[in-house]
């Protein structure tokens, strides 16, 4: 399929010389149609804009976005901001969400192939973005249907994790009242050597947004040879936090969950921000409860220095992840130990419908938990006994 590309500038020459340059970058590798803004009705589905000019280009390409989606539909499109290598400021228009992305001029033919490559991605994070948008505003509406909110916010959470190589996962989710919320995914590395895992919570939907968005670049830039790598997970933390910060409020903040499982050693690195709980039970052993390394990130507290953990799994090993939403409606970590011993043997959905027997009943008829309540569980299936890893584990702290 041609992909449509749609260039606007202040100056018409610089309009043609860009739509030229941009077409001989990519047309052995993409079948692009590149048009200029001034000579054309329609609208691409990836748009540059010029704020290459130090004095009015922003103001331009601000006045710009407006006309421009006052006429079109701005859902299914990626909108670049071009500006001048030699720029020092960041890009307003940039922080304020109103374009995608940044290219820097002069053109670099790979750095434009690469961010072309990302059109797709890009695309499914600005729709995630419009879902909760919706989201928020019909739960003002609605005063926290609890049908309505589930169905909904579970919209952007996988239904089910099935055919995870290795592993049989779990997980239950309840919708929160408050604004933000919890996310859970997994991701494969393309020779299903390692496995990532990721848990945050946020205390808006903006920021939710921010982070995924975030997250999904830095991943994409990271090999999975890089994430076998000592404190990998804490690298790829530490580059969400320096990205978040820029946007950050005064009032916002969020916990997240980063970890890595080797499939050859069974090894589970990660590192643990905020709030939640992490427990891990070898064959036949009892519950080992791994709380979060450091508090809460937000705008006024510092990376953390507390690096990355590791936990060795086996098989028939088992592994439960829990929200901070979870950790608060049931009590803390004494009261999850409850419900742990209550399942003692039983399998673990046994275990995660305790859980929400359990938050529920702390509840009125109807009402919704005050925050996201995630609870995820891993059986380990692999065959074969991995190395033995000698690790530090951290201190058992009571929530």
């Amino acid at each position: 399929m041609k992909l449509a590309m749609t260039v606007y500038s202040p100056s018409a020459s610089r309009e043609k010389l860009w739509v030229e340059q941009v077409h001989s970058a990519l047309q052995q590798w993409i079948d692009v149609d590149v048009k200029e803004g001034s000579k054309t009705e329609s609208l691409g589905q990836i748009v540059f804009v010029d704020a290459t000019d130090s004095v009015s280009g922003h103001h331009y390409a601000g006045r710009l976005l407006d006309e421009v989606f006052s006429r079109f539909e701005r859902r299914g499109r990626i909108v670049f901001l071009v500006v001048h290598e030699e720029t020092k400021d960041f890009p307003a228009l940039l922080l304020e969400r109103r374009v995608d992305d940044v290219l820097l001029m002069p053109f670099r033919p790979l750095e434009l192939l690469s961010k072309i490559q990302n059109y797709e991605q890009l695309l499914l994070w600005n729709e995630l973005s419009q879902l909760n948008a919706s989201f928020s505003e019909i739960l003002g509406h609605l005063h926290f249907d609890l049908e309505l909110a589930e169905r909904l916010q579970k919209s952007q959470l996988p239904k089910r994790f099935t055919g995870i190589k290795g592993l049989e996962v779990f997980h239950r989710y309840l919708v929160g009242s408050r604004s933000g919320g919890d996310y859970f995914d997994l991701a494969e590395s393309k020779d299903q050597s390692t496995l990532s895992l990721v848990l945050s919570n946020s205390s808006s939907y903006g920021l939710c947004n921010s982070i995924l968005s975030v997250l999904m670049r830095v991943c994409l830039k990271i090999s999975a040879d890089q994430l076998q790598k000592t404190d990998a997970t804490t690298d790829v933390v530490r580059s969400i936090y320096q990205e978040i910060l820029l946007t950050l409020r005064a009032k916002d903040y969020f916990s997240i969950f980063f970890g890595t499982l080797d499939r050859q050693s069974l090894l589970l690195r990660f590192t643990f921000l905020g709030e939640g709980a992490l427990y891990y039970s070898p064959p036949g052993q009892p519950f080992q409860y791994y709380p979060p390394m450091e508090q809460v990130i937000s705008r006024e507290s510092a990376f953390p220095e507390a690096g990355e953990f590791h936990i060795q799994l086996h098989p028939r090993g088992r592994l439960i992840l829990l929200s901070g939403g979870v950790m608060d409606l049931l009590g803390g970590a004494s009261e999850i130990a409850k419900a742990i011993a209550s399942c003692d043997g039983k399998p673990l959905q046994d275990l995660l419908n305790e859980i929400s027997y359990r938050i529920k009943s702390s509840l009125e008829e109807g009402d919704l938990p005050a925050r996201d309540c995630t609870a995820i569980t891993f059986e380990v299936k692999a065959c074969g006994a991995p190395s033995l890893v000698t690790v530090p584990k951290p201190g058992q702290v009571e929530s």
